[in-house]
Formats: structure tokens, C-alpha cells, sequence
């Protein structure tokens, strides 16, 4: 298994038996925790389920709740407390009715905008440094073996 042939094959197999894993976990988790657009076309088995929102831009406010945005248009979230429009909120749901949400939880993100591009772009630049300190530990020569053994 550690040796040296058929080292595509096995590299190929091991890709191909993890995006399988990731599928039937996707798939699982979708049917725990539907996707939001598939409110869009309400049942009530979807009465039962819950999701998670995060980062959502609030479009519209008032007194009995807000509205957001996603891939099939706007939908909303009732709330005893909605936030003001434009602020970035991350929340806790379960469906109602179609294109309509309760809430659990409701958390509002200050500086989402700016904050979250900031994360990926610093995690990226330490991504970078740290592989340009460690270039010279991973020099590779083809002919010596992909999967070179201890003794």
C-alpha cells in the first residue's frame, strides 16, 4: 500500500473515496438542515427543520420583522426585535410558511462587510509566508519515488 507503484492509481482513489465522503455528508446534512432556498417551495415537513444564516444583509425593516436577500429573491424573517436595514445579521430559523422564517436567535454582525474579506485575505497571505519559509524541506525529484519509505 506505502510502496511506490501505482502511485496515480492510488492518489486517484483516495481523491475519489474522499469527494465521495463529502457528497453523502453534504446530502446528509442537507436533509437535517435544509438549504434556505428551498423554502422558496414550502411543505410542512419543513416545519420541523431548522437552519443556520449567516452573514445576511437585512433589506428591510419593520415592526414585525425584516427581509433578506437570496438566489430566489427575498425572503422574511419574522422577529419580535428586527434589526435596521442594512446591517449584517446571523441567525438561527425555522421555516413557517413559504418565503417565511422564526426566528430562535438572532445575532448582529458589526463590521461584517470589511471583517470577513479581512480574514480571508490576511489567511491567505500567512498561507503564502509559511510556504515560501518551508520551500526548501520540499524539494522533489520524480525519479526518487513519490512514497519513499523510512529504511
Amino acid at each position: 500500500m506505502f510502496s511506490d507503484r501505482w502511485w496515480i492509481f492510488k492518489a486517484a482513489s483516495a481523491l475519489l473515496l474522499f469527494g465521495a465522503l463529502c457528497a453523502r455528508s453534504g446530502g446528509l446534512m442537507s436533509e437535517v438542515h435544509p438549504p434556505i432556498e428551498q423554502v422558496a417551495v414550502f411543505t410542512d415537513d419543513l416545519r420541523t427543520k431548522t437552519l443556520a444564516l449567516t452573514g445576511r444583509k437585512v433589506l428591510t425593516a419593520d415592526a414585525a420583522g425584516f427581509d433578506i436577500d437570496t438566489r430566489v429573491g427575498p425572503v422574511r424573517v419574522l422577529t419580535p426585535h428586527p434589526p435596521p436595514a442594512g446591517t449584517y445579521v446571523s441567525m438561527v430559523v425555522r421555516p413557517i410558511g413559504p418565503r417565511t422564517f422564526a426566528t430562535s436567535s438572532v445575532q448582529f454582525n458589526a463590521g461584517w462587510a470589511w471583517k470577513r474579506p479581512l480574514n480571508y485575505a490576511l489567511s491567505i497571505l500567512v498561507v503564502l509566508v509559511y510556504a515560501w519559509a518551508i520551500r526548501d524541506r520540499f524539494r522533489w525529484r520524480i525519479q526518487d519515488g513519490v512514497f519513499r519509505g523510512k529504511y
